[in-house]
């Protein structure tokens, strides 16, 4: 599928909210230098932070009463794309460019959530012990505080929809 960007308009297809340009004026403004690649590697990343924000956020951007948002189609606000919503993208592309920004997480024989509890420099040593009683699993998503912390005005905190 080639980069698509949403205008605001419901563009069938698109798969990132903002183009390279506007991820590398965002960085470029506040002197962020791991933003780098080609044109193509950069609208992989945007592509990946998009879906990872409509995949954890965007079941709480349907407004109560309001019919909900179509699943293929990434989701605007009244017609437009808040700033915010653009410069978490740009924050979580950035991430995207070194590390899965959904990691698979480690676990055991018996599928139980496993979480590193000690490291050893040398000689080079990981502990590892599951997490919970048993029946419990450590959180699957990390914590992005810089991205997650722009999408906090645009999510309901009290019942995880948006205001409108």
């Amino acid at each position: 599928m080639p980069f698509t960007v949403e205008t605001g308009a419901g563009v069938p297809d698109a798969n990132s909210w903002i183009d390279v340009a506007f991820a590398d004026n965002y960085f470029s403004e506040r002197s962020i230098t791991t933003w780098t690649g080609s044109s193509t590697v950069k609208q992989a990343a945007l592509i990946k932070a998009a879906d990872y924000i409509h995949n954890r956020f965007g079941s709480r951007w349907i407004t109560v009463g309001e019919d909900a948002v179509e699943a293929d189609k990434l989701y605007t606000f009244n017609g437009t794309i808040p700033v915010m919503l653009k410069r978490a993208q740009s924050e979580y592309a950035v991430r995207a460019l070194s590390a899965p920004l959904a990691p698979d997480p480690i676990v055991d024989e018996n599928g139980m959530t496993l979480v590193v509890t000690a490291k050893t420099l040398g000689p080079l040593e990981k502990k590892f012990k599951p997490v919970g009683n048993g029946d419990s699993t450590a959180p699957l998503l990390r914590s992005y505080p810089a991205a997650d912390m722009l999408l906090t005005t645009l999510l309901n905190p009290a019942s995880g929809r948006t205001y409108r």
